[in-house]
């Protein structure tokens, strides 16, 4: 599995207090990556993470990648949006979720990354040289909060951290808007 590193810029809190939503890839965002052969350049395009969208349950929220012990969530919504692969996850009660959440909401984690298999790649290129484009992603088995991303990846981030004010409704019109981005997208409407 390679790891990727985003950096965060922005969080929001509202909602019911539980749910982490995040940018958790950029789109056609060519960076340096190294996976120990030396560096190159890679990005992910639009539609690589499409297979992984329908079981967003298989997507584990961790904190700096740390295996072993168990999870802090579990996805329950990813959609893929024209920028960005958004992710909403439930942060499960306890100690461990109640301090990343604590950690979220006084902005001291600046990164997102993501676990994932590689599947069908791309050689392109442009003015700065070659770009490995992954197109399709066979497995994304974790997304992950850090406390400092790469510079290289400048638009991951924590978008919001629902709250407890109206959680019913908060939860629902993000489900609805989620819902809105991944039809607009299949259907090609905008």
């Amino acid at each position: 599995m390679l790891l990727r590193d985003f950096q965060l810029r922005d969080a929001e809190v509202g909602g019911d207090g539980r749910t982490l939503v995040l940018a958790c890839v950029p789109f056609d965002q060519p960076a340096w990556v190294d996976d120990g052969d030396g560096p190159y350049r890679e990005s992910f395009r639009r539609g690589a993470f499409k297979h992984v969208t329908r079981s967003p349950n298989r997507v584990e929220l961790r904190y700096r990648h740390r295996q072993g012990g168990v999870p802090f969530g579990f996805g329950v919504d990813l959609v893929e949006d024209p920028k960005y692969l958004l992710g909403s996850f439930r942060v499960a009660r306890g100690d461990q979720g109640d301090q990343l959440l604590a950690l979220v909401a006084d902005g001291q984690l600046g990164g997102v990354s993501i676990g994932f298999t590689p599947g069908t790649d791309l050689g392109e290129g442009d003015a700065d040289g070659p770009v490995t484009v992954r197109v399709r992603v066979k497995q994304l088995g974790e997304v992950s909060v850090l406390p400092v991303g790469a510079a290289t990846w400048q638009d991951a981030k924590v978008l919001a951290v629902r709250e407890a004010a109206a959680p019913a409704a908060a939860v629902e019109r993000e489900r609805v808007r989620l819902l809105r981005i991944r039809l607009a997208a299949r259907y090609g409407e905008g």
